[in-house]
């Protein structure tokens, strides 16, 4: 991963919005959102997910989480960030809507430089 990183901050660079899959880049970027999405029915969950939860804006769900689910890590990743319930084939939540909307198109005042904007 590491020696793809100056190619993909390029790309990012040229870029004004990019969506990646990927919990491992966590280690090399500081995105304006990231949001991590879960499957309740997989016992397993990805260590590299775990390693960056803390730093999760928003969870989403794809079905019920249990506080014990996971091996007791439910809790854990229910006190990480808000936790967003979307079924497969569901619309995404109101409340996920708003915090994408809010994370990566803040109000915007004519002429506010980019780098002074939140995120």
């Amino acid at each position: 991963m590491a020696e793809a990183i100056p190619k993909l901050q390029n790309v990012l660079q040229s870029s004004e919005y990019s969506i990646l899959e990927s919990n491992s880049v966590m280690e090399f970027i500081q995105p304006r959102l990231f949001v991590v999405v879960v499957d309740p029915a997989q016992q397993e969950f990805k260590g590299s997910a775990l390693r960056f939860l803390e730093r999760a804006h928003a969870i989403v769900a794809r079905g019920f989480v249990s506080p014990a689910a996971w091996n007791g890590r439910g809790k854990r990743i229910a006190a990480s960030a808000p936790v967003f319930i979307q079924p497969i084939g569901e619309p995404l939540p109101a409340g996920l809507l708003a915090l994408i909307r809010n994370g990566l198109f803040p109000t915007m005042h004519p002429g506010t430089p980019r780098e002074h904007l939140p995120g």
